[in-house]
């Protein structure tokens, strides 16, 4: 039920912002814009840059889903970065794999690095985790807690059994 829940929220996000697709401009670019990867940690603000280069023309949202891999690059994530589309913005959390940057370079994709206070971060995680996405493996832990203290040091510190589920 839970992931019904999280690609419910997907498809109203980009149903929502789909419309911004239809733009002279985006179209246009859709032949000759560039294409852009935003990548960061979570929580560190892709979505807030990609919606404001959503608003630049020549750019669109690509509709893919957040590409990750922390451990390495999946024949999966890089088919994505190499297929991406002109005027396409996508978003990442991913590192600096070798593989990445020679994908990266062949397919022509501009890498956007975000980087945020991480104090603003474990606020932010804190907030979607309790607040915004309620079927976050996390949810029930951290809703728990008595007050944002205890789950901002409870976000820091990392919790037994729960630590894995902090980056999802």
């Amino acid at each position: 039920m839970s992931s019904y829940l999280r690609y419910k929220a997907l498809a109203n996000k980009h149903l929502r912002s789909g419309i911004k697709d239809f733009r002279p401009t985006a179209i246009i670019g859709r032949f000759v814009g560039p294409r852009v990867l935003i990548n960061s940690i979570p929580k560190a603000g892709t979505n807030l840059v990609e919606q404001a280069l959503s608003q630049f023309p020549l750019l669109h949202r690509s509709g893919l889903r957040t590409l990750r891999g922390w451990n390495g690059i999946s024949p999966s994530t890089l088919e994505k970065i190499t297929s991406l589309e002109r005027g396409g913005v996508a978003l990442g959390h991913l590192p600096a794999h070798s593989e990445l940057l020679v994908a990266l370079n062949e397919a022509g994709v501009r890498p956007l690095l975000v980087v945020r206070d991480p104090r603003d971060q474990i606020v932010s995680y804190v907030k979607y985790v309790t607040k915004i996405d309620k079927t976050h493996p996390a949810h029930a832990y951290f809703a728990n807690l008595k007050n944002d203290n205890a789950r901002f040091f409870a976000a820091i510190n990392g919790v037994d059994g729960i630590n894995s589920l902090l980056l999802k």
